[in-house]
């Protein structure tokens, strides 16, 4: 079963051409018709994931909301134009509390929460800032 539409806006024909990504064939378009876009509830999506699927998703974020708690960072300072400072003192403030796994939990943390950063900040690509790589060859 799918999930509840909430709004649904057409955004016209799709004769655009698509960038050339790693496995794209040269020139490939969208398939034919119209495009639109539709908002659903996240609430409702997530009943309809699979647990496993979701806890997975959600096991390098966790810390990163404590920090954020802890620190009173809010959410437009976090998704600014420089989110990799943010997660590199997330990374520091994480490796100092220790703790069992640590090695294991701070890489999950900095791809999920890199990744994470990269679709909602102004930066494109938050885990390949040599900010993020120079921490992570310290480590």
């Amino acid at each position: 079963m799918l999930p509840q539409i909430l709004t649904q806006v057409t955004l016209g024909p799709s004769e655009q051409v698509l960038i050339r990504g790693k496995f794209m064939k040269e020139e490939q378009k969208l398939p034919p018709g119209t495009i639109e876009l539709i908002k659903i509830s996240t609430k409702t999506e997530n009943n309809y994931q699979n647990i496993e699927t979701w806890r997975k998703r959600r096991v390098g974020l966790t810390p990163l909301a404590q920090y954020i708690k802890e620190k009173g960072i809010s959410v437009k300072d976090l998704l600014g134009t420089k989110p990799d400072i943010e997660l590199v003192n997330a990374l520091a403030w994480y490796k100092s509390r220790g703790g069992p796994k640590l090695q294991k939990r701070m890489k999950n943390m900095k791809m999920l929460c890199g990744v994470v950063l990269s679709q909602f900040s102004q930066m494109n690509d938050v885990n390949n800032s040599p900010l993020i790589k120079t921490f992570s060859k310290g480590e």
